[in-house]
């Protein structure tokens, strides 16, 4: 199973993994062996020890690499070796992060070993506050309105479309990150006073992480144990790519993450419509 991710999240774990090896005037290599290694461990914690699970990470385009080899025995009693994917359908929590959710944390935990409590702590900071401003500035934008870009927002604006009764919208404005996701769990404490439906609005939610995709996951669990329905909406770049995640995908349904406001409507009426009545003869 190849962790393809976008282009950003590797160069992010490139940038790190030099960041760690200059501060520790190691050769970055030694830091991306050392990744690969605690990314082996997870994987082994998850599936077992028994099984033979080879890491690789790419140290010119960043990309990562996780599979499982296994030995095949013919009937003829001749061996071989060949190589298979992790099962996509249910990834180990930390796979599900990006790889560079996954170098910080691996860095971390590794120097808490062979360093001390106090370095690994001070590092981890320091790589969790750079992960910070480098997607923060990935998801800031300048560019020119035209009446191209003033067009393609009229599906997104809420303006002159009827909300009907059957359906709450909800919004989040700014990043979505660790330390902000409590929000939405406060927003939605009391899931009595929602409609049947929720749609929640995601066009100013400039950036997201495993922390908050994780929220969204539970609002989607608690929303549908009290028999309501969660959609999401027009969602930016980064949050786009981030919610791609085949995992997530599955869990929330791909048809109830829609490009825009206007979809999203259209989408709970057609989920609030009565079902057709079957016809025998």
């Amino acid at each position: 199973m190849s962790l393809t991710g976008i282009s950003a999240n590797r160069l992010e774990l490139l940038q790190i993994a030099e960041a760690v090896a200059r501060e520790k005037a190691i050769d970055k290599e030694i830091v991306i062996e050392a990744i690969e290694e605690a990314i082996q461990k997870g994987a082994r914690a998850r599936y077992g020890a028994e099984h033979d699970i080879r890491v690789s990470i790419d140290a010119k385009t960043g990309e990562t690499t996780i599979k499982r080899v296994v030995t095949v025995v013919a009937d003829d009693a001749s061996f071989g070796e060949t190589e298979e994917g992790l099962p996509a359908e249910e990834p180990p929590g930390i796979l599900r992060l990006t790889a560079a959710d996954i170098s910080v944390w691996a860095i971390t935990f590794l120097l808490t070993v062979f360093a001390d409590l106090t370095v690994a702590v001070e590092v981890g900071m320091a790589l969790a506050a750079l992960l910070l401003i480098l997607r923060i500035s990935q998801t800031t934008t300048v560019s020119i309105v035209t009446p191209d870009y003033i067009e393609a927002g009229h599906v997104h604006s809420l303006q002159g479309k009827r909300v009907p009764d059957y359906v709450t919208i909800l919004r989040i404005h700014g990043p979505f990150l660790f330390g902000t996701t409590d929000k939405l769990a406060e927003q939605t404490a009391d899931l009595s006073h929602l409609a049947p439906i929720v749609i929640l609005r995601l066009r100013n939610m400039t950036a997201i992480d495993a922390t908050g995709l994780h929220a969204l996951e539970n609002l989607s669990d608690r929303l549908e144990k009290s028999g309501r329905k969660l959609i999401l909406c027009g969602a930016r770049h980064q949050p786009h790519q981030f919610l791609k995640q085949a995992e997530f995908v599955r869990h929330i349904g791909k048809d109830n993450i829609q490009p825009h406001v206007e979809a999203a409507l259209r989408r709970a009426a057609r989920m609030h419509a009565p079902a057709p009545d079957i016809v025998t003869s």
